[in-house]
């Protein structure tokens, strides 16, 4: 534990945030390429300010042991997105390029908690998808 009592991994998490939400946006776009016909470079600047509060409170939760922290911004983006007409699918995929990205500069324990929570908060809008929804799950290809 480092200062005020938060862990090296979530001050590590928010040293990299930059270019862990530039990867994960980069990757997001190649697997849903259709977003960049429809959103232009606004919608990539509005992924990557998203991208970058998704790591905010990521480190924030992971830093004072406390999933809850995530898990409900989490719930709160889901209902802002939909507001904009922006589906649960979509957070599903974005928060999968998140964790890519940060699998590139994490592993071990730190890589296992990470995933771990962010699978929890895809489980969680997973169950809130209606049955008959159908989205393609691609794996994010690294060059």
């Amino acid at each position: 534990m480092n200062r005020a009592g938060r862990s090296e991994l979530a001050e590590r998490i928010e040293r990299l945030a930059d270019g862990i939400a530039e990867r994960a946006v980069e990757l997001h776009y190649r697997r849903m390429p259709e977003l960049a016909s429809r959103s232009g470079e606004a919608g990539r600047r509005h992924c990557l300010e998203d991208v970058r509060h998704h790591l905010t409170y990521l480190a924030e939760a992971l830093g004072l042991g406390r999933s809850e922290i995530f898990l409900d911004y989490v719930d709160w983006g889901r209902s802002v997105l939909a507001e904009r007409g922006i589906g649960e699918e979509h957070l599903i995929e974005s928060l999968e390029c998140l964790e890519e990205g940060l699998g590139e500069h994490l592993s071990g324990d730190d890589a296992r908690r990470v995933s771990a929570l962010l699978g929890a908060a895809r489980s969680r809008l997973s169950s809130l998808l209606p049955e008959t929804t159908t989205w393609r799950r691609t794996t994010c290809e690294t060059p």
